[in-house]
């Protein structure tokens, strides 16, 4: 798994972003098992990218990413 930046946001929490070109995922960590995430994914055959967010329980996090086709950015 590769590694994220992680930071301390202003409210507290702990927000990890994975990064790979222009291509991210972030995760800020609420607590009770609850993240907030914001996906730039790139579009196939396009230029333009994808951009997801909402709130995702943390068991379903690695299922989503790779449903979502971004899976590479947790990956080495």
């Amino acid at each position: 798994m590769r590694r994220p930046a992680i930071f301390v946001t202003g409210t507290g929490n702990i927000r990890a972003v994975w990064k790979s070109g222009e291509e991210q995922i972030s995760l800020q960590f609420f607590g009770g098992r609850e993240a907030q995430f914001v996906i730039f994914a790139a579009r196939r055959n396009s230029a333009s990218m994808n951009r997801l967010s909402g709130n995702i329980g943390l068991e379903s996090a690695m299922s989503f990413a790779r449903s979502a086709g971004i899976e590479h950015l947790f990956t080495a």
